[in-house]
């Protein structure tokens, strides 16, 4: 008894394929029984990055959505081909089988979990800053197992600076007074100006910071 081996390679990811062997003499041919048999599913690929957008002028709010992997290997394509060896003839055919696609989306941002779900798109709004850079992951799973995509940065637009401190006012002499003060704790930008103002008066001071030091010596006039 000798026994044919047939190696079938680069086959897609699950699916369904049916082999019959076929073989002929001088009098015709014969055939077998088809058998049935389904590859394993694969982890998803080519997973792209998530596409970011902002929400209009707001500097607290990530719009991201994405598209479905280049091959979520779920979806079996419709294909039927022929491999012959020697006097045996493979008859393969490639037929659907239930969807075992993408079973759930997981987004990331700087490698926290923002998102689960079957949905293709997501809108951030947890603990967004003005004037940040945030980085973004998709992971496409399926029952294989998870593919994340490359990083996508979304930048935040700039917002009005937040936790103003007081200035520190220090005595010089009976007719003057030192004003210092240090950078908000949190700028949600680049400061451009500094605005000293004294109470009945209005604006005594304005101040760019490329001007050196964060103070300002106020005298009797």
């Amino acid at each position: 008894l000798v026994i044919t081996i047939f190696p079938d390679s680069d086959l897609e990811p699950y699916t369904t394929y049916e082999y019959r062997v076929s073989a002929w003499n001088s009098y015709g041919r014969g055939y077998s029984n088809v058998t049935v048999v389904t590859t394993n599913e694969d982890t998803p690929w080519g997973v792209a990055p998530p596409h970011w957008s902002r929400l209009g002028d707001r500097d607290d709010v990530v719009q991201l959505h994405w598209q479905a992997p280049a091959k979520p290997n779920g979806k079996p394509r419709q294909h039927i081909h022929t491999h012959t060896h020697t006097h045996l003839c493979f008859l393969i055919g490639l037929f659907p089988v239930p969807p075992g696609a993408i079973s759930h989306y997981v987004v990331l941002r700087d490698g926290q979990e923002r998102y689960r779900g079957d949905e293709m798109s997501f809108t951030d709004v947890g603990g967004i800053r003005p004037f940040q850079e945030y980085g973004y992951w998709l992971r496409a799973c399926n029952t294989a197992g998870c593919t994340d995509s490359s990083q996508v940065l979304a930048v935040t637009v700039q917002g009005i600076p937040e936790e103003v401190g007081s200035p520190i006012v220090t005595a010089l002499g009976p007719g003057s007074l030192r004003l210092s003060w240090a950078p908000p704790s949190k700028a949600n930008g680049i400061i451009r100006l500094y605005h000293i103002n004294m109470t009945s008066t209005g604006t005594i001071h304005t101040h760019i910071p490329s001007d050196g030091p964060l103070n300002y010596t106020v005298t009797e006039t």
